[in-house]
């Protein structure tokens, strides 16, 4: 398989060793290793060295984000971004 000119990416920011990411995402540089064995984070190669662009870690933090749930009596749906209120529909009478 070629890669096309317009499918290589310019590194914006610094990169990151594996060590370093893995440092900044508080996980094992194994972890990284696998993620980039299998694709999940964008890297470039020089030689043997992989090198992780730090748009790739924001990323992966962006993708990886879960909001807080909303706690009865705590927060109102309206003071929260995002959230949408269901309401279960009324039973009809027996």
């Amino acid at each position: 398989m070629t890669t096309q000119e317009s499918d290589v990416k310019t590194p914006t920011g610094r990169l990151m060793t594996v060590n370093e990411a893995a440092k900044v995402l508080d996980l094992a540089a194994p972890t990284i290793r696998l993620w980039v064995s299998k694709k999940k984070l964008g890297h470039f190669k020089l030689g043997r060295s992989i090198r992780i662009p730090e748009t790739e870690i924001n990323r992966i933090l962006k993708s990886s984000y879960v909001s807080a749930a909303i706690v009865e009596g705590e927060a109102t749906p309206e003071a929260v971004p995002g959230v949408v209120v269901v309401t279960p529909l009324a039973q009809p009478p027996a």
